[in-house]
């Protein structure tokens, strides 16, 4: 219960999560906060997007092909928390699109597209599937690669460690 109390107390504001735990952990905190709203008159409870990933069948990898063909831009924002992205990669067909929100995966089948829009759900709306975590967001198909971009607060940034289509 203190627990839950003191993540709500970081999340409305109320303290600087800097001066709780010092800055080289606050983006983690931060990737954890909660945002409800009420839209509608409907509750909307979401977590900020952590990383996005984009899965790609091996099959439709081609020379020339790299991670620079894909840019993520924020799009949507609740209460300073980035919980949608637009995103474009330049011809490249996409498969699947990962967008990770706290301990939850949102999993959108985007049939080949090259480009979109892509908003979290509600808090315990998202879907794992089978072999999906972090290090391997689509690990839930053999025949995709992922390509993953993680969330600074402030960009997405390229992480190679995690990038298992395309090698430098």
């Amino acid at each position: 219960m203190k627990r839950r109390t003191f993540v709500r107390a970081i999340g409305a504001g109320s303290v600087g999560a800097g001066a709780l735990v010092g800055t080289s952990g606050y983006s983690t905190i931060r990737s954890q906060r909660r945002v409800k709203l009420e839209v509608d008159g409907e509750d909307i409870d979401r977590r900020e997007i952590s990383f996005v990933a984009f899965c790609i069948a091996n099959e439709d990898l081609e020379a020339g092909h790299s991670h620079e063909n894909f840019s993520v831009e924020t799009d949507e924002f609740e209460n300073d928390d980035l919980v949608g992205i637009e995103w474009d990669s330049d011809g490249v067909p996409v498969q699947t699109v990962v967008l990770k929100t706290g301990p939850e995966f949102f999993n959108f089948d985007v049939s080949g597209s090259t480009s979109g829009t892509n908003i979290v759900g509600d808090r315990g709306d998202g879907e794992e599937g089978n072999d999906q975590r972090p290090p391997t967001p689509c690990g839930f198909d053999d025949d995709f690669c992922s390509v993953k971009f993680d969330w600074d607060g402030e960009a997405f940034e390229w992480d190679p460690g995690q990038d298992d289509c395309f090698q430098d």
